[in-house]
């Protein structure tokens, strides 16, 4: 649990994925989308933003407290629609988490929205600010709250499809449906994933739990959000 006195809870979870794209990703490529492709700023008005403010992520006995600072952060995860207004030839259901993409390009992806990855600590904060077990509360999740394994069709959804998982200032679909590349690097190469994915059980959907993957995977479960100051 975010801001406990124990051990935050760690997985690797994906290996390496193959050319899939979960009917998101850029067509006729292994889930990746070449730079040279988003290099101007896309206005933000395409996202829609909402202000979270900041604070101090409480310390635990592996982490020391951390400072959050206020930040505006897109709605729901970066969608296959968002990137083909990039200019990106996307396939696929336009309201779909848009996935497939390693580290560096999600990162790219970002910048070009007008915004960054965040780091796992502000991840964290936005999900439940050191007191909540999931984004809306400590209740656990149904099926109203989350697409998680169990509890949904087997597959991504269109996000912002589970409004009552909603965090208490309205962002959508922390929990489940596809895991969220953070910018935090781990050794070894590896980057720090947050929120689970469809076919997680409830545990991965925590606010406190981390996964650390190779920042070059590029998976079907995998997709960004987008923070800014």
């Amino acid at each position: 649990m975010a801001g406990s006195t124990t051990r935050p809870r760690r997985g690797r979870l994906f290996p390496p994925a193959g050319p899939r794209v979960s009917g998101s990703g850029p067509s006729g490529l292994a889930g990746s989308v070449p730079a040279v492709w988003v290099t101007d700023t896309l206005p933000s008005a395409c996202l829609e933003w909402l202000q979270v403010d900041g604070g101090t992520l409480p310390a635990s006995r592996w982490r020391a407290a951390v400072p959050i600072r206020d930040l505006a952060w897109s709605a729901t995860p970066v969608t296959a629609d968002d990137a083909r207004q990039l200019g990106l030839d996307i396939t696929g259901d336009p309201f779909a988490p848009l996935t497939g993409l390693d580290l560096p390009t999600a990162a790219t992806v970002a910048a070009a929205l007008g915004g960054r990855l965040p780091t796992s600590a502000e991840w964290e904060w936005m999900a439940g600010q050191g007191k909540r077990r999931y984004p809306w509360g400590d209740d656990e999740p149904t099926r109203d709250h989350a697409n998680l394994r169990g509890l949904g069709p087997g597959h991504a959804t269109r996000a912002g499809a589970y409004p009552a998982g909603a965090t208490p200032a309205g962002i959508l679909d922390v929990a489940g449906n596809v895991w969220e590349w953070t910018s935090t690097r781990v050794a070894g190469g590896g980057a720090t994933v947050r929120g689970g994915s469809w076919n997680s059980i409830s545990l991965y959907a925590q606010c406190g739990f981390t996964s650390e993957i190779p920042a070059a995977t590029a998976s079907p479960g995998i997709g960004m959000r987008v923070v800014r100051p």
